[in-house]
């Protein structure tokens, strides 16, 4: 066939260097027999191909189906040709790393690192020990029916086999944390069996999802502090759940009548006409329960202000949705790293931010080994007051970080009647006379006004 395709173009292209010497005539159906050629051989442009004669792309599909043929089953079952799942898991993970930041610092690159990891193994053997579980439901359903147990590419002992290696490397990622983390981290195996049972008996598999999902945002916080801290976690957790409940139930839209023939359960299914309206309700609880996060865990304006760009997204989202064309509906679902990558930016932003309250100030004198010795806040104010080595409680002591944002600060009297002084000002002359008195350190007197007024 190729042949014959390429004589028909070889003789398209003479019948067309012969058309010049003939004239205008002759040129006119000489086009005609080349495009003909052209049209028989299939001809495409070349420009932009690989050696196998495949488009050149760095998606994760181009990448699943270049791999060696037989390990393309496996990174199929993995969902690694569709990853907008791996970052619907590792982002309310990168939320909470974000948030258990100290101010002024940028998440910790190794545990976001070492999450991301996690969440690939971890998506990969939901997903194994979800098609196990559905593989007879999947050959019902003409989406899922492709998939590589449900189409016999892979035989559920080999699938078996393949979960336990994931699960291994897993528990290796998890063991890396510490043994708070590593404890939590394990609770959330019972999550991840029972889910794909969920649609059988219920229709808020959906939520169960969002249970199994969000847990990052409790172990993202563990791992970095040690513990969870409920007043910031457990708000957190309840966003990213009714999240889940947002961008699954659309996700459900697209399988809502084989579903329904087969038997299977859904929030699509339970909602009907009215999705809108709950998906509205679920949004509205998740911007609040993030708002409380930002207050409880003293976020700043770049937060909030990512929050409303959320509710923008949100409101377009669930506005626009169709919920009869299963394009729009995949359209949408994906759309929702969107709003993760926006959280996760705004927190990031908000921990730059000066913070007005002691979150500061405690980071500023924890830095400093001199200022937190036992002993050396009476030495500098005369009173036991100053509460030395924890630095969490000041009695009758007003803290004002916020000169970058509210001028009066700056008239604020500095040294004039020894009630007040000036941690880190703005002048040179003010900074090097604290750095020297008090063994600030010259990295933290940069462009805050912090004044500290002690009861002397």
């Amino acid at each position: 066939m190729l042949g014959a395709g390429g004589a028909r173009l070889v003789q398209g292209l003479r019948a067309g260097t012969q058309a010049w010497l003939w004239g205008a005539r002759g040129r006119s159906l000489a086009l005609v027999h080349a495009a003909r050629g052209l049209h028989a051989a299939n001809w495409q442009p070349s420009a932009g191909r690989g050696p196998r004669g495949r488009p050149l792309s760095l998606s994760a599909a181009a990448v699943v189906n270049s791999a060696p043929r037989p390990l393309q089953p496996y990174l199929r079952l993995m969902r690694l040709d569709k990853p907008i799942g791996t970052w619907l898991l590792y982002l309310p993970c990168t939320w909470s790393i974000g948030l258990a930041a100290d101010p002024g610092c940028l998440p910790d690159w190794y545990m976001l690192s070492l999450f991301g990891t996690g969440a690939v193994l971890m998506r990969g053997a939901g997903c194994t020990i979800n098609d196990m579980w559905d593989q007879d439901y999947d050959k019902k359903v003409t989406r899922t029916a492709s998939r590589p147990i449900a189409a016999g590419d892979i035989s559920t002992f080999q699938s078996f086999v393949f979960l336990g290696g994931q699960l291994t490397l897993a528990l290796g990622v998890l063991l890396c944390l510490n043994y708070y983390s590593i404890a939590l981290g394990a609770a959330s195996l019972l999550l991840v069996i029972t889910y794909p049972l969920m649609k059988r008996i219920t229709y808020w598999p959906q939520l169960a999802l969002g249970l199994t999902f969000n847990w990052g945002a409790l172990l993202g916080w563990s791992a970095v502090k040690g513990s969870c801290d409920p007043s910031v976690c457990l708000p957190l957790y309840f966003s990213g759940i009714m999240w889940t409940l947002i961008y699954d139930t659309i996700y459900a839209h697209q399988d809502k009548k084989d579903d329904a023939l087969i038997g299977l359960k859904s929030t699509a299914l339970r909602f009907c006409e009215d999705t809108k309206k709950w998906l509205s309700g679920f949004s509205v609880a998740m911007l609040g329960a993030l708002s409380l996060v930002g207050v409880n865990s003293g976020q700043t304006a770049p937060y909030y202000a990512a929050l409303a760009a959320v509710g923008a997204h949100l409101t377009h989202q669930i506005y626009t949705l169709d919920i009869h064309r299963p394009e729009d509906c995949w359209e949408k679902f994906t759309s929702n790293r969107t709003i993760g990558l926006i959280i996760f930016v705004g927190i990031v932003l908000g921990n730059f931010q000066p913070v007005c309250g002691s979150t500061l100030l405690n980071s500023v004198l924890k830095m400093n080994p001199v200022v937190s010795q036992p002993g050396y806040g009476s030495a500098v104010s005369g009173s036991s007051d100053w509460q030395t080595g924890t630095f969490d409680c000041f009695d009758d002591i007003g803290i004002c970080l916020c000169g970058a944002f509210f001028p009066l600060c700056l008239s604020c009297q500095i040294a004039s009647d020894m009630d007040e002084f000036c941690l880190c000002g703005s002048s040179v002359a003010m900074r090097t006379m604290y750095r020297t008195r008090y063994g600030i350190p010259g990295s933290i007197c940069k462009d805050f006004l912090c004044l500290v007024k002690f009861t002397w």
